[in-house]
């Protein structure tokens, strides 16, 4: 994942394919920050995949039982919750990788 890191402003934000390499804040020039995707971040993804599959096995096979929806629901809410945690956390590693690189280059 390819997150933009600009010195001036200190923000790390995940870039996106046709973004440019100027932060979107202050326009300044960033630098381009690779993270692989934490194991978090998948979990993240699992989550709401199975309560997208609770939803719909109670939906087909169920009769559409009160429970199930809401547990699925729950399960969505709860795997959102745990990707913006990991994409959080992820954005912090890339400026702190940021940070020891700038650091590198000014010795």
């Amino acid at each position: 994942m390819k997150y933009n890191y600009c010195p001036e402003c200190d923000k790390a934000y995940m870039k996106s394919r046709l973004e440019k390499d100027r932060c979107i804040f202050c326009g300044n020039a960033c630098e381009l920050v690779e993270i692989k995707r934490s194991g978090q971040y998948y979990i993240g993804y699992a989550l709401m995949g199975l309560g997208a599959a609770v939803i719909v096995m109670a939906r087909l096979w169920l009769n559409d039982d009160f429970l199930l929806w809401l547990g699925g629901i729950l399960l969505v809410i709860m795997g959102a919750a745990v990707v913006l945690d990991a994409n959080g956390k992820m954005s912090k590693k890339a400026a702190e990788l940021a940070n020891e690189n700038v650091c590198k280059d000014d010795d």
